[in-house]
């Protein structure tokens, strides 16, 4: 076997070394667990790179107590039966034991400050590796927004020009749903004002119709034998306060449901009539004019749409009173 040296005592079997069967009884077995140590504390200041991180004056004291340890397991080698006595047997183990306690007592702050030191440079180095990866992503998601950017960018190039070619259609489109929503919303109010007032008036009506028959029963029954009284008796001042403020009330009533009943018809027939308008410049629109022609037609269109105009539900100056005009209403009916 080759003599031991600072760069391979760490492959040596110790345990083998010092527990040679020929050597008998002058093993080195008490000798042992101090060698393994050393030689792992050694070993740890190698791995940490001691020699380019501590002082001088460290260094040296530290490969002066290595060199120790590699001439006694040199020694330990070579020890033999016939050459030593028990006096080298001896002074080995002594040896062995100062060296363990000198280095162990020495090495113990170095050694400390290393491993933090290599525990710092570690969380360094994983940091910096963190730190590339993240780098590295956004790189990557740059370059995805950036394409991303620039196939909307395109997009939004061949919308406007598909906008720009249809000038004028998408607003037509737009306006012609709304003005189909508010006119659904017209119509539905109209047709509530419709039933309230028609619910007015035969209320009204019905009072109306239910005095006349009171007092034509009570006269009648005056002049034969029906049960009855005089209608005086009944149809009193009082009376004829409250009927006529109930009535009042009711006039009221239907007249407040007439007007808003004729806001919301003239309404939808605005809303419906901007609708048509509407829905015809789209499809005008589809046939691709030419610019003069189509920027005509929308002027003409918008001119058409927004003009104030009055189909004849609101009507200016005199007008019938609502009970009149109920009245004309019902005779319309019975007429057809």
């Amino acid at each position: 076997m080759n003599s031991i040296d600072s760069n391979n005592y760490r492959e040596v079997d110790i345990k083998a070394l010092a527990m040679d069967a020929k050597l008998g009884e002058l093993n080195f077995e008490a000798s042992t667990p101090l060698l393994l140590e050393l030689r792992k504390s050694f070993s740890d200041l190698d791995l940490l790179n001691y020699k380019t991180k501590l002082s001088g004056n460290e260094v040296q004291q530290i490969d002066a107590k290595k060199d120790t340890f590699i001439r006694i397991l040199n020694r330990i080698k070579n020890f033999s039966l016939k050459k030593n006595t028990t006096n080298e047997y001896a002074l080995i183990n002594r040896e062995t034991e100062r060296l363990y306690e000198q280095t162990m007592t020495y090495i113990r702050s170095p050694l400390l400050w290393l491993w933090k030191d290599a525990e710092s440079e570690s969380r360094t180095k994983q940091n910096y590796q963190e730190q590339l990866k993240e780098v590295s992503q956004l790189k990557t998601q740059s370059k995805e927004l950036i394409n991303n950017l620039q196939k909307e960018i395109d997009k939004l190039q061949k919308e406007q020009a598909v906008v720009e070619s249809t000038r004028g259609e998408v607003a037509a489109v737009k306006f012609g749903k709304h003005f189909e929503s508010q006119g659904s919303e017209f119509e539905t109010a109209r047709n509530k004002w419709s039933k309230n007032r028609s619910i007015f008036f035969y209320i009204l009506t019905g009072l109306i119709g239910i005095n006349i028959v009171g007092y034509i029963y009570l006269f009648v029954s005056t002049k034969t034998f029906l049960p009855g009284f005089e209608p005086s008796e009944f149809f009193t001042l009082e009376y004829a306060v409250a009927k006529i403020s109930l009535l009042a009330v009711l006039s009221y009533a239907i007249g407040f449901a007439s007007k808003n009943y004729n806001i919301n018809a003239e309404q939808l027939v605005i809303n419906k009539h901007r609708k048509n308008v509407a829905e015809t410049l789209t499809d005008f629109l589809d046939t691709n004019p030419e610019s003069e022609i189509r920027s005509e037609i929308l002027r003409s269109g918008a001119e058409a749409m927004f003009k104030q105009q009055s189909p004849g539900y609101v009507k200016k100056g005199n007008e019938d009173g609502p009970v009149q005009e109920m009245v004309t209403k019902v005779n319309g009916f019975r007429q057809r």
